[in-house]
């Protein structure tokens, strides 16, 4: 009962939330809302928008398949407790990209509107900052949870399921490696080279199952299935990059320094320091405020990098995102 009326929840909330942006947009975009929009109907218009939006389903339906996939194995080789302790993983994981998605939702119009205006300077900038920022928020959230995750989660749950904690934190190292290319799919969208770059990502996404079935058919622990998916997804950076080489004058070089060199030494540095703060503090400090004091020293540690760190050309565009901002 609980679970259904979970559910029917589920789904009011979801359908308030789509009332409520619709009300919204006709009272503050009336002229655009009121368009009639079979006198303006284009037949190529409407072929481009369908195939645009087949494409990216192809690689939601691969990034689902991958997911699930990924829980039928568990279920079939391990039984139920492992796909709870894979939900559990998820469900955190889930929290933490919803950080992220904003911050590429924000500089996807401007990284569009600058490619459109062939000011591929500040593309090129905008493409860094993009993967830079997502990466490092999740390095923010994660490092402290990394260090304090045996307390969070004894707090969290009464009895923990085996491979809880080391399913999280590989799921959680998986999506700081999807990081390094997040911005590659923004620049895919901008030039309209979406097919490509699915053709690419899709038969890489779904090369997971198989080689995670044949690990634990040989009999290897559900960590290797995890071990594959870290070793695919560093293919797939890999296989990104040199699609942006092909749709853009980006060096290989250039981008592996300024963007995966540059966030893999800020994490490091910041999650060493962090961790040796835990281990002197950690036996004359209350453990709920050594969560929140690890969680505000690794704020200030990460961001003083990220701006040591940072081009000029980068800085300057955080500096006009903040003042527009403001001026709203």
């Amino acid at each position: 009962d609980k679970l259904i009326w979970y559910g029917i929840f589920t789904l009011l909330r979801s359908l308030i939330n789509r009332v409520i942006k619709q009300i919204y947009c006709r009272y503050k975009y009336y002229d655009i809302v009121k368009i009639d929009l079979i006198k303006l109907y284009d037949k190529n218009v409407v072929k481009d928008l369908l195939l645009f939006a087949g494409w990216n389903l192809l690689g939601v339906f691969s990034y689902v398949l991958k997911n699930q996939g990924v829980a039928i194995l568990l279920n079939i080789f391990f039984g139920t407790i492992l796909n709870a302790s894979y939900a559990i993983a998820n469900q955190i994981n889930g929290q933490m990209q919803m950080f992220t998605v904003s911050i590429t939702q924000a500089i996807q119009p401007q990284l569009i509107k600058s490619e459109s205006q062939s000011d591929y300077s500040k593309v090129e900038a905008l493409l860094f900052l993009s993967s830079k920022i997502s990466f490092g928020i999740l390095a923010i959230i994660s490092i402290p949870f990394f260090i304090n995750i045996d307390y969070i989660f004894n707090i969290w749950l009464k009895k923990i399921p085996n491979y809880t904690i080391e399913f999280t934190q590989l799921i959680i190292l998986i999506t700081l490696i999807q990081q390094f290319r997040s911005g590659i799919t923004i620049i895919a969208h901008a030039k309209n080279k979406i097919k490509e770059f699915q053709f690419i990502n899709t038969p890489i996404q779904l090369l997971c199952i198989p080689v995670a079935y044949y690990f634990l058919y040989l009999g290897y622990n559900p960590l290797y299935v995890f071990y594959v998916i870290i070793a695919i997804e560093i293919l797939a950076v890999l296989m990104n990059i040199f699609f942006l080489r092909k749709v853009t004058s980006i060096t290989y070089f250039k981008y592996f320094k300024e963007v995966i060199l540059k966030n893999i030494i800020i994490y490091f540095i910041t999650f060493f320091l962090m961790k040796l703060f835990y281990s002197y503090f950690t036996i004359w400090v209350d453990k709920m405020i050594m969560l929140f004091l690890s969680s505000f020293c690794s704020i200030i540690i990460y961001l003083l990098m990220m701006l040591f760190f940072s081009t000029n050309k980068e800085k300057n565009i955080i500096k006009q995102f903040i003042k527009i901002k403001f001026k709203k």
